[in-house]
């Protein structure tokens, strides 16, 4: 029920205001009265109600001037004000305030019925798009949550850039904590996304929201990152969670990296997560840690010569002596006969290493790997050492020769912009819809397209929409509803909305113009 507030000096006003008017049935029910707008300012401002019924003449604080101090103090309420004929000129000024409707004494109770159910439905269309809106909105933060934490992890992204990646959730993207932990968590059974997410919200539910985040990484696995200053309750959780996706009926097994210093080496945690959960089924176990591996010991690391020397020769655009260079740590590791895990788990810090250095040197996000895909995959889909060395030299030689030319971001933009303009009529496209189309990271495309175009891809797709609307209506097409459909808006309300605020005109308005 929406609650209604009547304001009006005279009682007997009031009385006949709430015993002739069948307000259940309209969906309403009067939350309160008032005689004087002080009174009245005091209790709206205790217990807002959606529609107020407002007289002009009061003592104390008349018609207006209470509804000038709500609006002041950005109270949400629709207002029907009550006048006599000779205070027309003030209701004229009421209109001006923002107020929906006046009403004529004495009041004709059919017209204020009508009144209220049109405002009744206004409230009820808004709430709707709201709700929507900001499903919209949490879905679309999380998304870029969720491809922040993947782009770290497979090193397309620097933790230097985080303030260029969202700067309205720069704050959020990295918890804090001083150390960190990456877990993975696999169903026995291959699920839909949409059932993966309902798992996590379910799970967030079960064990609560504090000590780490989660997200689904590029394999849809559920990825968790803890507070790894935490380790005395570490394994609890890690029962935890495997406990409340057994309530939902969902085995999951898990594999949970070594402890990491900072969010710089996280991306180090999760993928010996992802080695740790590949033995799971191997060894039959439903949670292994990666320390407790075999193939976990002491990995052949680069001395801080070595990273130096790297650094400098990336600076330098050395693709000779970095050649070299990479050949022979390469050529350490065979001669150490290092395990193919700690294989793998270097040329990751070869990878993180370049990200860091072109990272340093460029304005915007730096992908070496062309942004998409797990890097653990492309490692593991190698078959010898030599490989993954040819793999990693062609990488490096790649990216410090192009850092100074930005021709792939053009690109990117251009791909972006061409499949909007073919698909901009399918009201459900998304983002992530085109990142899939065109087999680019979500955040990639993001970046580079705010880079190239000054606007977010959402906006660009938005002005598209609406000039494909005017160019309907400048031939002649009138139905506002059937527009809204070709140009891709959900509902022709929306559409209005959205129209109104490009144009400066509703819709109905603009066709009077052409």
């Amino acid at each position: 029920m929406l609650k209604v507030f009547l304001v009006d000096d005279e009682y007997y006003e009031r009385l006949s205001l709430k015993n002739s008017l069948p307000w259940e049935e309209h969906g309403l029910v009067v939350s309160g009265e008032a005689n004087n707008g002080q009174t009245a300012l005091e209790m709206m401002m205790a217990d807002p109600p959606d529609i107020a019924i407002v007289d002009i003449n009061m003592p104390k604080l008349n018609g207006l001037e209470l509804i000038s101090r709500l609006c002041e103090n950005q109270l949400e309420c629709r207002y029907i004000i009550l006048t006599g004929y000779d205070e027309f000129k003030y209701a004229q000024q009421a209109i001006r305030l923002g107020v929906s409707d006046y009403i004529l004494k004495p009041i004709n109770y059919q017209n204020l019925c009508s009144a209220l159910d049109e405002l009744s439905r206004e409230i009820q269309q808004e709430d709707t798009l709201n709700s929507h809106m900001k499903s919209l909105e949490n879905e679309n933060e999380r998304f870029i949550l969720e491809g922040y934490y993947n782009d770290l992890v497979n090193c397309n992204f620097s933790v230097q850039n985080i303030d260029q990646y969202d700067h309205k959730l720069a704050d959020r993207l990295l918890p804090g904590y001083q150390s960190y932990i990456a877990a993975l968590f696999e169903p026995a059974s291959i699920l839909p996304k949409e059932k993966l997410r309902l798992l996590l919200d379910n799970i967030r539910k079960s064990i609560g929201r504090e000590g780490y985040i989660c997200c689904l990484d590029t394999k849809s696995r559920l990825f968790f990152i803890f507070d790894g200053n935490a380790q005395n309750v570490f394994p609890q959780r890690v029962c935890q969670v495997l406990a409340a996706a057994e309530k939902e009926g969902v085995t999951l097994s898990a594999g949970i990296g070594d402890i990491c210093r900072g969010p710089e080496d996280l991306y180090l945690s999760y993928h010996e997560a992802c080695i740790a959960l590949q033995n799971c089924s191997v060894l039959k176990q439903r949670a292994i840690q990666y320390q407790n591996l075999k193939s976990a010991a002491a990995p052949a690391t680069m001395d801080a010569k070595q990273k130096n020397q790297l650094k400098s020769m990336i600076t330098a655009k050395d693709t000779d002596n970095l050649e070299v260079l990479l050949t022979s740590i390469y050529q350490k590791m065979e001669d150490e006969k290092a395990l193919w895990d700690n294989i793998i788990l270097q040329t990751l810090s070869l990878l993180n290493l370049l990200t860091e250095s072109l990272s340093a040197q460029s304005s915007s996000p730096i992908s070496v790997t062309g942004g998409h895909g797990s890097i653990l995959d492309t490692l593991n889909n190698m078959k010898s050492l030599d490989a993954i060395r040819d793999w990693i030299i062609l990488i490096y030689k790649n990216s410090v020769t192009s850092i100074s030319g930005n021709d792939e971001y053009s690109d990117v933009t251009i791909c972006v912009e061409n499949y909007i303009l073919r698909h901009y009529g399918n009201p459900e496209l998304t983002i992530t819809d085109i990142a899939n189309a065109l087999y680019l990271n979500y955040s990639y495309i993001c970046y580079c397209f705010k880079r190239d175009k000054q606007m977010t891809i959402n906006d660009f797709l938005n002005k598209v929409r609406i000039e494909k609307a005017i160019s309907l209506f400048q031939d002649h097409v009138e139905n506002v509803s059937y527009v809204a459909e070709k140009t891709g808006f959900a509902s022709a309300s929306y559409f209005s909305k959205q129209f109104k605020k490009a144009t400066g005109l509703p819709p109905s308005e603009y066709l009077k113009t052409i």
